[in-house]
């Protein structure tokens, strides 16, 4: 007798269903094998522990009853995947979420662009009613805006005294 043999015969031997050549040969093999005893009086004691164990009473419908119940919710969730492919896979509130996102993200692009157009001085610099006739004028104007104002600022600030504005914490 083999380990598979053995483990089939173990719920016969205890309950006693057991043919006797196979009793004698399933006891010698228990016997000869520390393993299988012990096996076997873990699944004994399991099975004292399980016909010791409190028993539930329920309703001679209750099986009926759970097998609707499986129906219904079966059926429940077969509604909802055949309704659930409404346009490219996606149900009716994940697609208002993502059209509404989708429109979100336009309406931010839209808003973007125009801030950028606003903020984007270049082309109010470089627009046609405002661009110099002459080269002359043109090379002027960005002479007077390369004119060098930090050398002054830093003149005028070492002339501050800041000695009496400036408070220490332990003064």
């Amino acid at each position: 007798m083999n380990r598979y043999q053995f483990e089939d015969l173990i719920s016969d031997y205890i309950e006693n269903k057991i043919k006797s050549k196979d009793k004698v040969e399933f006891e010698t093999y228990f016997e000869s094998n520390t393993e299988a005893k012990e096996l076997l009086d873990s699944i004994r004691h399991n099975m004292n522990e399980m016909n010791s164990a409190f028993k539930i009473q329920v309703d001679k419908d209750f099986n009926k009853k759970l097998s609707i119940k499986i129906e219904n919710q079966s059926k429940k969730r077969e509604k909802l995947r055949s309704s659930s492919a409404f346009f490219l896979g996606f149900n009716l509130s994940q697609l208002s979420i993502m059209v509404g996102l989708s429109i979100l993200f336009l309406f931010a692009t839209i808003e973007l662009n125009n801030e950028y157009k606003i903020n984007n001085f270049e082309e109010d610099v470089f627009s046609a009613k405002e661009t110099p006739k002459t080269l002359d004028k043109l090379v002027k104007n960005y002479q007077d805006e390369k004119v060098d104002t930090t050398m002054v600022d830093k003149q005028n600030s070492k002339d501050v005294d800041y000695s009496k504005s400036i408070k220490f914490v332990n003064d």
